[in-house]
């Protein structure tokens, strides 16, 4: 599993084509291990997805065998929600959004639990409520929810 930090010196999320291609290079020269770059292209995937190539992030994500890693998995879940989320298909994004998570708090992978929740928050704030064991406070139109 590739550190969280180590990712986010990869990426400047205002420049993804920027962003890219520092991800395909550290594939080919920085990481030897089959999880490490199938993990880097679920991060090319994303990169794809924020350059508008939804299609092609799509199929990259098909092509990403996660070998049973949870990571892995989690990222692909992940990815392939946002991509369906920026497309406008929220109804599609969240089951994955709350697969990612479940699969994340599982298997110790907090910071893609906390990644995942907050997709969802984002998606539908309502639903993600209940799915993240938070409670509503009702202030007007502009209801927030409150972690417990």
């Amino acid at each position: 599993m590739i550190a969280q930090e180590t990712l986010d010196g990869l990426w400047d999320f205002s420049d993804p084509l920027g962003s890219e291609q520092r991800l395909r290079a550290a594939d080919t020269n920085r990481f030897a291990l089959r999880v490490d770059r199938n993990e880097l292209s679920t991060q090319v995937a994303r990169a794809l997805g924020m350059q508008g190539r939804r299609e092609e992030a799509l199929h990259l994500l098909d092509l990403i065998d996660d070998g049973g890693e949870p990571v892995v998995l989690v990222r692909v879940l992940l990815e392939r929600g946002r991509i369906l989320l920026s497309a406008g298909q929220a109804a599609d994004a969240m089951p994955l959004f709350e697969d990612a998570g479940h699969l994340a708090a599982e298997s110790g992978l907090d910071y893609l639990a906390a990644d995942a929740k907050q997709m969802a928050a984002a998606t539908d704030p309502y639903a993600a409520a209940e799915w993240a064991g938070t409670r509503r406070t009702a202030e007007g139109p502009d209801d927030r929810a409150e972690i417990l």
